[in-house]
């Protein structure tokens, strides 16, 4: 995808998944952790190198503003839950 994916994590069950899924797919904090090390946090940004960090506080406002882009890039929102399901892409594409 092109852009900044932002994934949200409804729950901690939810959060739990994604950095053990991510974990098994070869990503890494972006401090270099693996994925299941992490705190838990709602949204978690996926970056271009693949790896993954905590969104701030602008980043979560940029999320729930209904924002576009963000400087320059698309910003992409993915609902964790409804991706894991199968649900079609204009379902997990929030």
């Amino acid at each position: 995808m092109n852009g900044r994916v932002y994934v949200y994590l409804r729950n901690e069950e939810i959060a739990r998944a994604f950095l053990h899924d991510a974990d098994r797919e070869g990503f890494s904090s972006s401090n270099g952790f693996r994925p299941s090390l992490m705190h838990t946090d709602t949204i978690i940004a996926v970056n271009p190198q693949g790896t993954l960090h905590d969104v701030g506080f602008v980043g979560k406002i940029a999320f729930g503003s209904g924002a576009h882009d963000i400087g320059n890039d698309k910003l992409i929102r993915v609902d964790y839950e409804r991706y894991r399901i199968g649900c079609s892409e204009e379902s997990f594409l929030l």
